[in-house]
């Protein structure tokens, strides 16, 4: 399976379809973080942990579903997942295989480019 043709023909699905596809997906990935997290959080494991399989392409995949959807707020329902990214990277002390990618980031900022809302600074 190609998760990058998932949403490759988004042009010819009608976004709300899209969109049922990104909320399941969204879902995975924040119950995969959820795992990670808790798994950072209580030092069960070292890098060999149940993520080191490589998420990022499933964490683009989510992003790139939320992006091409028409879900509402998909910018901060994108923004979310790339958070929860970063505390586990902060978490994991900088293990560079979960650092936040640049898909990620690009992913996220098309979702944000596809939406009406304002993605939120800090100050």
């Amino acid at each position: 399976w190609d998760w990058g043709q998932l949403w490759g023909h988004a042009t010819l699905t009608p976004p709300a379809y899209i969109g049922r596809g990104a909320v399941l997906t969204e879902k995975l990935i924040h119950a995969l973080l959820d795992a990670k997290e808790e798994e950072m959080n209580n030092k069960t494991s070292d890098v060999e942990g149940t993520m080191k399989t490589r998420f990022e392409p499933l964490c683009v995949v989510a992003i790139n579903g939320l992006a091409k959807s028409d879900l509402a707020e998909r910018g901060r329902r994108a923004q979310s997942i790339l958070d929860r990214v970063e505390i586990i990277f902060a978490l994991s002390g900088g293990q560079e295989e979960l650092a936040p990618t640049s898909k990620m980031y690009n992913a996220t900022i098309s979702a944000y480019s596809k939406s009406d809302e304002v993605a939120a600074t800090d100050s």
